[in-house]
């Protein structure tokens, strides 16, 4: 999926709470094979409030690439939800 349409996406989700809270836990960063990558696995709780309640646990995967010394996320997937 494109850059642009995973901010739309998200920008629609958050668009929809008044509230919204992340707790990030349990992290463990991995080295990748090539020297500008690497991946983070964590526990991620979320709250969200507004005219809805929404709320859950997952654990989370980031690829994760240095660009121009800048480390960004080029892959994002929910591996067990809680």
């Amino acid at each position: 999926m494109s850059r642009d349409f995973i901010r739309r996406d998200k920008e629609r989700a958050f668009s929809l709470y008044d509230s919204v809270h992340f707790d990030i836990t349990n992290m463990q960063i991995t080295p990748g094979p090539k020297p500008d990558t690497a991946t983070a696995e964590f526990d991620k709780a979320w709250q969200f409030d507004g005219e809805n309640h929404s709320e859950g646990k997952v654990r989370s995967r980031l690829a994760l690439k240095k660009v121009d010394g800048r480390w960004l996320i080029t892959g994002e997937r929910d591996l067990k939800v809680y």
